[in-house]
């Protein structure tokens, strides 16, 4: 089973801003976020291995559960955020205005989306597609905790489910998604868990 944590609140999230590839870190909120997740699953289950995106925001949320297991968090590059191009470090309020066409298309069918001079959302599908499969088959019989972003997790259930992105929501910081790989199949079991974190839950902004 892979458990999957999208990270705690990062600096971006504060400012609601895109973050993309810019290397931004969590807030003290989010640190707590990712203690609190990290917790609760070493209170239910034996962890195997532990992988992340590279990216500080994600490596650090899933550091905090290496911290307690003595575990190595191994870093994927292929579990990344989107690269989005002129959009990142850009705060969302801007990004209406500045790129007007391309993030009318982000908001209202984001599965057709490409970010402006960035990856595309059909790019970011593949790879994390590819990497959590891939993952999955690595680790058949054992529970793996897996560190990525929002876009990469709505992506994934997009894929699973067969449901457009546009219709899937957008996960909270610091949440849990668990999938089973089945049949060489992965099913979602569970989408979004955040009752562990009560009070400090947050989520993305709406209209983003």
């Amino acid at each position: 089973m892979l458990i999957i944590v999208r990270h705690g609140q990062s600096e971006a999230n504060l400012t609601h801003s895109f973050a993309g590839h810019w290397n931004i870190n969590l807030t003290e909120l989010g640190e707590k976020q990712a203690r609190l997740s990290a917790d609760y699953v070493y209170k239910n289950y034996k962890i195997d291995k532990i992988y992340a995106s590279d990216l500080k925001r994600a490596f650090n949320t899933a550091k905090a559960l290496a911290d307690i297991t003595g575990l190595t968090v191994i870093p994927s590059q292929e579990l990344r955020e989107i690269s989005a191009g002129e959009w990142e470090e850009q705060l969302f309020s801007d990004l209406a205005t500045e790129y007007h066409e391309d993030f009318y298309v982000w908001l209202n069918d984001i599965d057709n989306c490409r970010t402006t001079k960035g990856e595309s959302v059909a790019e970011l599908k593949a790879r994390v597609v590819n990497e959590i499969t891939k993952l999955a088959k690595e680790n058949v019989g054992k529970t793996v905790y897996v560190a990525t972003h929002a876009t990469p997790i709505r992506a994934l259930m997009s894929h699973i489910t067969g449901q457009k992105m546009s219709e899937i929501d957008w996960v909270s910081n610091a949440s849990l998604t668990y999938i089973d790989y089945v049949d060489e199949k992965l099913e979602i079991i569970k989408s979004g868990f955040d009752q562990h974190l009560k009070e400090l839950k947050t989520e993305l902004p709406k209209g983003v």
